[in-house]
């Protein structure tokens, strides 16, 4: 499967996320080559769900709360076949679809994260968050993992595995 041939889906779970969900949509719903975005709500009970709809037309509330739950629900109803899993307070760079697919481009990857930053880091977050993004590229060379900040991953094999384990709070 190539660069060209890929669609990215984003879903994004939330839940009491009313003070960030628009900046992130907002967006999103910029970025070229365009994606699809999927939200899902556990209940929230300001306007996240209200704010959402405003943005993209696949938004939905689920019953029970819980972030692996939303993300596989959000995963089943994406139609790309990467999916990145977003929170709903995270920033990405406008760039960062055409930077993964070429990541995807390479069919032995099946899913992939990237570095994390605070928007405008003080000189001691900046510090923390260069150390921490080396821990997890040196750990992820003895134990494959993620963050949820961003993560993304073919779908069929996300699926094919069960997608997140619901019965863990994160």
């Amino acid at each position: 499967m190539g660069i060209k041939a890929s669609k990215v889906s984003v879903v994004i779970p939330t839940f009491r996320e009313e003070k960030y969900i628009a900046a992130t949509l907002s967006k999103l719903v910029k970025i070229k080559p365009s994606i699809e975005i999927v939200v899902v709500d556990g209940g929230s009970n300001d306007d996240t769900f209200e704010v959402a709809k405003r943005f993209t037309d696949k938004t939905y509330q689920i019953r029970e709360r819980g972030i692996s739950k939303a993300r596989n629900y959000g995963a089943k109803q994406a139609r790309g076949n990467i999916v990145v899993f977003l929170d709903a307070d995270v920033s990405p760079p406008s760039n960062f679809v055409k930077k993964m697919l070429e990541v995807f481009n390479d069919c032995n990857v099946v899913g992939a994260t990237c570095s994390i930053m605070p928007v405008q880091p003080r000189f001691i977050e900046f510090a923390f968050f260069q150390f921490y993004n080396l821990l997890i590229r040196l750990c992820t060379k003895i134990k494959p993992h993620s963050r949820g900040e961003f993560l993304a991953v073919r779908k069929k094999d996300f699926l094919r595995v069960n997608g997140f384990d619901e019965n863990m709070p994160c």
